[in-house]
């Protein structure tokens, strides 16, 4: 169930918008109505009931109190953890959620992503403590600007809009002087699959100035693979050649899936060595630190003079998370 939720996530970002900023009563009803955040008081016992929101209000400058590792994010439990934040397993994707086990943090504000299981007891934990669903598949800086308004952070969630756009700059001045196109490719479950251009990962990159295939650009949703995702056959691999291949790996990602494919091997990017495998969990992410995270893979990926182990030496992995983590908080 979450290996299909963890490639169908990123669905959501056609219908998301409706959902991005929902919460039910509460003080964010008010300031939703008034535009105003000033009626939103600082959290004091912030619960996150995922790892993804609970990083999303750290990188606003408010710390959770507690978080459920509902999406078991090996990165993100290690980065919140580094931070001194209790994590705690609790699975509540997999199951309903017990709310009592939510009640008895005695939180006066919860954050929650629209995954799984979560939003059928938004109404119930709201009853609790103010609640704030944001959108996990929407683009990130709507999402963002949720929980900005959610924490009373909006001059904070500026700022890092603001950082996020000069790295964005940076990285597209150097694609522009250099145009490529770049390929993602995507082993899981014993397929391959691209992202299509509506997913919030194909909106970074394209941002970021890279231009990718015409059969990634063509992508449509197929049967079984949600919104974010579009099949590829094996023999339709080579289509997808572009001046830089990226192939998610880590975690659930089947990266030596793509390798393992012969026509992915005849490449002309690949035998040069213009190929490097990413961490998916972060790739696939909607929020400030995966966008950096993405920005500065994408950094190493426009020089075109990194090839092979050079290359792959500037892509993080998961086990960098509180490494890159600390670079991105500066």
């Amino acid at each position: 169930m979450r290996q299909q939720w963890v490639l169908r996530a990123t669905a959501l970002a056609a219908t998301a918008t409706a959902l991005v900023g929902c919460s039910v009563g509460g003080d964010d009803a008010d300031a939703s109505e008034t535009g105003e955040s000033s009626a939103v008081p600082a959290p004091q016992k912030l619960l996150a009931l995922d790892e993804f929101a609970a990083l999303n209000a750290l990188t606003l400058g408010v710390r959770p109190d507690t978080v459920f590792a509902t999406l078991q994010s090996h990165a993100a439990k290690e980065i919140l953890q580094s931070e001194g934040i209790e994590v705690i397993d609790k699975p509540t994707f997999f199951q309903s959620p017990d709310v009592e086990q939510i009640a008895a943090v005695h939180p006066d504000r919860i954050l929650l992503s629209d995954v799984g299981s979560l939003t059928s007891i938004t109404s119930q934990a709201n009853e609790i403590a103010p609640t704030t669903v944001l959108a996990y598949a929407a683009p990130w800086r709507e999402v963002l600007n949720t929980a900005a308004t959610a924490l009373g952070r909006e001059s904070e969630a500026r700022e890092i809009v603001s950082r996020l756009e000069t790295k964005f700059a940076e990285v597209s001045g150097t694609v522009e002087v250099q145009p490529q196109t770049l390929s993602v490719l995507v082993g899981f479950s014993g397929g391959i699959y691209t992202v299509i251009p509506e997913s919030p990962m194909s909106s970074i990159i394209e941002e970021a100035g890279f231009g990718r295939p015409q059969a990634e650009l063509d992508a449509k949703i197929g049967p079984n693979t949600g919104v974010a995702t579009s099949s590829v056959s094996g023999e339709e691999v080579g289509q997808h050649a572009a001046d830089a291949m990226v192939v998610t790996s880590g975690n659930i990602y089947d990266g030596a899936l793509v390798h393992a494919n012969p026509l992915f091997n005849e490449i002309a990017a690949v035998k040069a060595g213009r190929t490097a495998d990413v961490s998916g969990e972060l790739w696939f992410g909607s929020y400030p630190f995966a966008v950096y995270w993405i920005l500065e893979d994408l950094q190493a990926l426009a020089d075109r003079t990194l090839t092979g182990a050079e290359l792959q030496g500037r892509i993080a992995s998961d086990t960098d998370a509180v490494t890159r983590w600390k670079a991105f908080s500066k």
